[in-house]
């Protein structure tokens, strides 16, 4: 009893212990918010608004990842934080001037009555050329600021950065729609400001001067990182358009209620979703990582330990949202949303699995089987847009496709649970041998 006392009080004393539960906090409060405005925004807004704001931030995702052209993960790498520093100053230039390349043509675009506002995010008028470009740079800017941040180790930073994120998020969507009472904006203006106003907070902390980077030093980062932009940034792109897709596809086949519909179901299968993979995903990396360098004979053994538990707490999650989902949703979101039941029992098997795959996702770096997982992303993407527009030309609706697209779904991600175990117990193997 004595030791196990000693063990429980070493652990909670641990800085790591202490990491985690300030993030964990973070996500909990932060979720709790989005969970407070799911219903109040659900019966101000229609499905229309959400379609778009779906849209809009899965178009965002996608140009995102081109941004920051995959350096923000090569800041993990340098030891001197000087270094690190030229990374990000780095990024944070070519995602300005992608932005302000961005917001010049889809101004241009505009005055000369092009209509590409409206062509690419179903929107017109002249404020959406405005709301990407400072969406895309504040964005990246709150992503490589909280890369940085955690290398610097203050996470309480980061867990408060989340939660005035939220905040910030559910104040300004209010107050757009108060002042401009429009359906179609509202929710974007929310977000756009939201980033913007994180952005200021995160340039107010750690002051960086990217703009006077000298020519040299960006051919430096190029040249030294460049594996990073040739192999991380595709693989993060092919990732990010294939998440994208079903809203972009859904809004331009289906129309604006299907889009809304399944937009608004993956909000909220997605919330236990980020709460998992933000508290436990760091765990997991940390032990998979030890055991690989440390312990490699147990590594196929720890890896199906770790799936269990993923997947055991994923089910249960999952199932009871399954089962309850038709009496609490048109109760929680109101009577415009009868129907999104249906769709978020439909998601369910597919996030079950998405959520017991995804501590583990980080194996195929381990072992260094990164092409292997990229080629299991393209065939992904490749079905996942067969299941859509095959759907759609032979004339099934709407949610006769979003069947179609969670069965590719649930076969990948059953297929990633096999290549997951395979390459642990291969790696095991070759150690023992």
């Amino acid at each position: 009893m004595g030791k196990i006392k000693t063990i429980i009080k070493g652990l909670i004393s641990s800085a790591f212990f202490k990491n985690t539960l300030k993030m964990s906090l973070g996500v909990v409060v932060s979720q709790l918010l989005n969970l407070i405005y799911i219903p109040i925004f659900a019966r101000i807004f229609a499905q229309e608004a959400y379609a778009l704001q779906g849209n809009f931030l899965s178009i965002l995702n996608i140009v995102f990842v081109v941004a920051s052209m995959g350096l923000s993960s090569a800041m993990a790498v340098p030891k001197k934080q000087k270094e690190v520093d030229k990374i990000l100053r780095v990024v944070l230039l070519c995602a300005l001037c992608i932005s302000l390349v961005i917001m010049i043509f889809l101004g241009l675009s505009y005055l000369l009555q092009l209509n590409l506002g409206l062509l690419i995010f179903k929107v017109d008028g002249y404020l959406i050329s405005l709301l990407f470009p400072i969406a895309l740079f504040s964005r990246t800017v709150m992503f490589v600021y909280e890369t940085r941040i955690s290398l610097l180790g203050n996470f309480k930073l980061l867990s408060l950065t989340k939660i005035f994120s939220s905040l910030a998020y559910g104040i300004t969507t209010y107050i757009a729609y108060s002042l401009f009472k429009t359906h179609d904006l509202s929710l974007i203006i929310g977000n756009t400001i939201s980033f913007g106003l994180i952005a200021l907070l995160l340039f107010r902390f750690y002051k960086v001067d990217f703009l006077r980077l000298k020519l040299s030093e960006i051919k430096s980062v190029f040249n030294r990182y460049q594996k990073f932009i040739y192999f991380s940034m595709p693989n993060m792109l092919m990732n990010a358009i294939s998440s994208a897709l079903p809203i972009i596809l859904l809004l331009e086949f289906y129309g604006e209620e299907i889009a809304g519909e399944y937009s608004m179901a993956i909000k909220i299968v997605a919330m236990p979703v980020s709460f998992i993979i933000a508290s436990l995903r760091s765990v997991y990396i940390n032990k998979l990582a030890k055991t690989y360098q440390d312990s490699r004979d147990r590594f196929y053994h720890v890896t199906k330990k770790i799936m269990v538990y993923s997947h055991t707490a994923s089910a249960f999650i999952f199932f009871f949202l399954f089962v309850l989902s038709p009496y609490l949703i048109p109760m929680f979101l109101g009577d415009n949303w009868n129907s999104t039941y249906k769709y978020v029992q439909l998601l369910c098997p597919w996030y079950f699995l998405l959520i017991g795959n995804s501590p583990l996702s980080v194996i195929f770096d381990i072992v260094e089987k990164q092409k292997e997982n990229f080629f299991r992303e393209i065939f992904l993407l490749l079905f996942r847009v067969l299941a859509i527009v095959l759907s759609y030309v032979f004339g099934l609706d709407g949610f006769s496709c979003i069947v179609n697209f969670v069965i590719v779904s649930v076969i990948f991600n059953i297929f990633l649970s096999w290549m997951i175990l395979f390459y642990s117990k291969k790696v095991t193997t070759i150690n023992v041998t």
